[in-house]
């Protein structure tokens, strides 16, 4: 249900709205059973910080400023905290693993966007903050950095999904990633 709280909208509230309706439309398809999808969450935008989201229950995106945009109007933020939701009530738990939880909300974000930059123009410059593109192993690539660790996981889904649509076509390698993406969700691996 989506209820406004004033009577006009900032563009980050605008855009806030549009990107979770779209990732919910997502796991309607893969996951209608899981609470988060059905339920909902409360969207804070415009926060008075910079260069950063967070989820706690609910969706939270910091103003512009600092070399940041605003990131409620990021679309792959949007995703990938609404990820972070997704993870917790697919796994049952408020315990998730901090590398595997930044791995599947950037593979959430990932299947939104078709891109394996996340966050581009997160920064004002037009740069984004993580590429999925690098190939990296686990363990060899761990540096004890959830974000950075989380791209091992993450970097095997975006090659994945592309091996996928060469031999699947777009469409069948979408679902088949987000099925594994979602069933993965509720093993809440370590």
């Amino acid at each position: 249900t989506v209820s406004w709280t004033t009577d006009s909208a900032t563009i980050a509230e605008l855009d806030t709205y549009v990107f979770l309706t779209m990732v919910q439309a997502w796991a309607k398809i893969y996951a209608n059973d899981i609470g988060i999808v059905q339920d909902g969450m409360t969207a804070y935008v415009n926060l008075n910080s910079t260069c950063n989201a967070y989820f706690d229950g609910n969706v939270n995106f910091f103003q512009a400023g600092s070399g940041c945009n605003n990131t409620g109007r990021i679309k792959d933020v949007i995703f990938h905290e609404w990820g972070h939701g997704m993870h917790m009530y697919a796994a049952g738990t408020y315990y998730v693993d901090g590398s595997v939880g930044e791995g599947v909300s950037d593979v959430v974000a990932m299947l939104g966007t078709d891109d394996n930059i996340m966050a581009p123009y997160f920064q004002t410059n037009g740069s984004g903050i993580r590429d999925l593109a690098p190939n990296r192993s686990y363990p060899d690539d761990l540096v004890d950095e959830v974000h950075y660790d989380g791209l091992i996981f993450a970097g095997a889904m975006w090659d994945w999904r592309n091996i996928a649509e060469d031999e699947l076509g777009y469409e069948d390698a979408l679902a088949l990633v987000s099925r594994v993406t979602v069933d993965a969700m509720m093993q809440n691996p370590t």
